[in-house]
């Protein structure tokens, strides 16, 4: 059984997520190129829009592919406050996907490498997974 691609979608209004997402080194895609059935992992960036909104196309494409959605960061302007990467809070809570990061406009060095070890883990955590349920169907 081949592991499923992962792939970095991005909704990126001023270029920092698209920068951000780019920065992961995998394949990388907007949002709004998703069509159709899809066989990829996704992890998702997103930014903030206006006082804590989800971005429409964000919406658009996590009610079609959150099942297919492994993670998401988030990122806003810092001195928003309370708001800051809300969108981030409100992605997790709606469509149940882990808030990975919230990112401070395009995000940091650390940020990178925190998000990369994240997606490192769960591929890991899911390839033992898969391998736990083979070995069960076998016996």
């Amino acid at each position: 059984m081949m592991e499923k691609p992962i792939v970095i979608a991005y909704d990126s209004r001023t270029g920092n997520v698209e920068w951000f997402a780019k920065q992961l080194g995998y394949p990388v895609k907007p949002v709004t190129d998703f069509e159709g059935e899809m066989d990829e992992q996704v992890f998702l960036v997103t930014h903030t829009f206006g006082r804590g909104s989800v971005p429409k196309n964000t919406q658009a494409f996590l009610d079609r592919y959150a099942g297919n959605t492994i993670g998401v960061c988030v990122s806003g302007d810092n001195r928003w406050g309370s708001l800051f990467a809300l969108a981030g809070d409100k992605i997790r809570l709606e469509y149940e996907i882990p808030l990975v990061r919230k990112l401070d406009l395009r995000g940091y060095p650390s940020d990178i490498e925190a998000v990369k070890k994240w997606i490192q883990e769960w591929m890991k955590n899911n390839e033992t997974k898969r391998m736990e349920e083979m070995l069960c169907q076998q016996k």
